[in-house]
């Protein structure tokens, strides 16, 4: 690979290490990360490369930028089946987990967001939850239907199917929510797509941020992961660490009506049900390991049901009257 990039990208390694996973070599004024580029196009990452060209422009020099290889394309093949891109990034941070750390990074990173001149094609998701999540809700039915007709069911896939109905119900109850939410016309300015992340895990002030992690969206898209991280990991001690992060967060950039309830929707949602769920099922083997980390999952599912509440209060606390949210939250 050091040879592929000296004689496709002119860049000289001097060492080799790895990145969020992925092969990583360290020259005079920076890294070059190496990426498989089986799954995408030309036209994909030269959007990956103006955004992150902007970020970096920005202030943001630990956001990888794609690069140019001497043919002027991004994708290089390395034989008949398989290719990469290279990303460069300039430095990697050294932050500890803090939150209020990560929230003075978001703040920062969405208002830069909030002057982007032009509208991403392939990286927008800004509108699209309800039609996603719909698709995601028809996928884990398809899972269900799959499981059930096999003639030998594992303990971890008994365990699911027993507890799909539940994650399922939380689902439409969450797009039933979204879909309210999208008729409510109480906006700010702060309501318009900024640069947001796929998933809030690595934490993007600590680690490099690759291109392929950042989409354009909503910002409670990242406040809602930053909470459902904190709440699963922590329960009610993150309460208090939550309440003055999004005090922070909004003495920058105050929420509406609208983006309040675009929170708590996507905190509702049981995306980290959908992930693990696809994290498995993609394993060749599931092993008992799997099995105890779903009741682990499961177990700490409470923490989540009392971290809406506790979103609820804090989004009614901050706006001064009751948004009427989903009703069965306060009943478990």
């Amino acid at each position: 690979m050091r040879e592929l990039l000296k004689e496709k990208f002119l860049f000289h390694s001097e060492s080799e290490t790895n990145l969020l996973g992925f092969p990583a070599y360290r020259g005079s004024d920076g890294y070059a990360v190496v990426i498989p580029a089986d799954y995408t196009d030309e036209n994909f990452i030269t959007e990956q490369y103006v955004i992150a060209d902007y970020l970096n422009q920005s202030g943001f020099s630990h956001i990888a930028k794609p690069l140019y290889s001497n043919e002027g394309k991004f994708i290089v093949p390395i034989d008949e089946e398989s290719s990469v891109y290279t990303c460069h990034v300039e430095s990697i941070p050294s932050s500890g987990e803090n939150l209020q750390e990560l929230i003075s990074f978001l703040s920062s990173f969405h208002q830069a967001g909030h002057g982007f001149p032009y509208s991403p094609v392939h990286l927008n998701r800004y509108g699209q939850w309800k039609s996603n999540w719909e698709q995601i809700i028809n996928q884990l039915e398809w899972i269900r239907s799959v499981i059930i007709e096999k003639s030998y069911i594992s303990d971890w896939e008994r365990l699911w199917l027993e507890s799909c109905f539940y994650f399922i119900g939380i689902g439409e109850n969450a797009i039933q929510f979204l879909q309210e939410s999208e008729q409510e016309n109480l906006y700010n300015q702060y309501d318009q797509p900024v640069f947001t992340f796929e998933r809030m895990t690595p934490f993007p002030h600590q680690e490099i941020v690759l291109p392929n992690r950042i989409v354009h969206d909503h910002p409670s898209r990242d406040l809602a992961e930053v909470m459902r991280y904190y709440i699963l990991t922590q329960g009610i001690e993150s309460y208090s660490n939550l309440s003055g992060m999004l005090n922070t967060y909004q003495n920058h950039r105050s929420l509406s009506v609208f983006g309040w309830r675009l929170l708590f929707a996507r905190l509702a949602f049981p995306i980290h049900f959908i992930d693990y769920t696809e994290q498995v099922l993609s394993k060749e083997k599931i092993t008992q390991q799997d099995y105890d980390d779903f009741q682990k999952l499961l177990d700490h599912q409470s923490r989540h049901e009392k971290g809406l509440q506790f979103a609820a209060r804090e989004m009614e606390r901050s706006l001064g009257f009751d948004l009427e949210v989903m009703d069965w939250i306060f009943n478990s």
